[in-house]
This record gives C-alpha cells, structure tokens and sequence, in this order.
C-alpha cells in the first residue's frame, strides 16, 4: 500500500502493536505521530522512545502478556497532543537543532 494508505489506517487506528525488538523503532514514533497509541514489548529501543503516557508495555513475549496488556490498553485514555509532541522529540528538525547546537557548544 502506499504510503498515504498506511498513514490513513494508522490514524484511525486505536492501538499500533509493536511485539519485537529492535534498538531504535522508528514505527512506533510514527504511530505516534499519526495519534495512536503503543502497545509494546517492554526491551530494546522502546524504552527510549515511549513513555506510560504514549504506550502500554507488556512484560514478556507471550500471548498471555499481550491480551493483559490489550486488557489493560482499554482503560486507558491517551491523548492526541502528547503523542504527537512525543513524536516531535525525535523528529528530523529537532535533531538537526540539537546538533547544530552542540556543534556550536564544542567549536567554542
């Protein structure tokens, strides 16, 4: 599908299941920022990049830890400004920012 497609199904969305591993994770930062919420395996670079305000983790990598944490993902209310401005952290202008800025710090 194109990549509009993806972002239209994202958006309307109620819960991006990520179960794997990886060291950064760039999916789930997009679906934050098409304003749905994580449900993720708590390891790897999810740590970094989710918070209990953007995502439900789950424990082990069982499908009785994923229905608990899809259980507990029901009752919870997330809201669509802090996962999006969780999403702005890591974007492309911030980092530009942040580098420049600390280029600008050390050739000082």
């Amino acid at each position: 599908v194109s990549r509009s497609e993806v972002i239209s199904h994202m958006r309307r969305a109620k819960a991006f299941i990520f179960p794997g591993v990886e060291d950064f994770g760039i999916t789930p930062l997009e679906s934050l920022a098409c304003g749905t919420p994580v449900i993720a395996y708590k390891a790897g670079g999810v740590l970094e990049t989710l918070t209990p305000e953007t995502a439900i983790f789950f424990e082990v990598p069982t499908t009785r830890s994923l229905k608990e944490a899809v259980i507990r993902f029901q009752t919870e209310k997330f809201f669509t400004k802090e996962l999006e401005s969780r999403a702005e952290d890591f974007s492309k202008e911030r980092f530009m920012s942040q580098i420049k800025s600390f280029i600008d710090t050390v050739s000082s």
